[in-house]
């Protein structure tokens, strides 16, 4: 951070006003402070861009190789989605059917899942 010429000589020769005394050494301390904290700033600022760069870089890599790797299982099913479908309307086809053909065998078999599954949850 530049610091403008004027400023500083006021400030560390006195104010331009005449209040040389105590007041005018603690603005001058308190604008050297506030310099020193700008420059310290800065230069963090420097040292860190470099690094948040490096960061970003490395999750935007990341990011797109996730893409590669998704990309054709999504294509996949974007294309299988028709006979996914279609295999799903014929298995609860075929278990309605079996449950309307066998009502007291799919009774007897629910309620025997419905009991471990209870005892499980315990």
């Amino acid at each position: 951070m530049e610091t403008s010429p004027s400023l500083t000589n006021s400030f560390a020769t006195g104010n331009p006003n005449g209040a040389d005394g105590t007041l005018g050494k603690a603005v001058a301390g308190a604008h050297t402070a506030v310099m020193k904290a700008a420059t310290v700033a800065e230069e963090t600022v420097r040292k860190a861009k470099p690094v948040i760069d490096h960061v970003a870089a490395s999750a935007h890599h990341a990011v797109d190789k996730a893409a590669d790797v998704v990309a054709p299982t999504a294509e996949w099913l974007l294309a299988q989605g028709g006979n996914l479908r279609a295999a799903q309307q014929k298995l609860t086809a075929d278990t309605r059917e079996y449950v309307s053909g066998n009502a007291l065998k799919s009774l007897a078999f629910a309620l025997v899942a419905g009991l471990l599954i209870g005892r499980f949850m315990r």
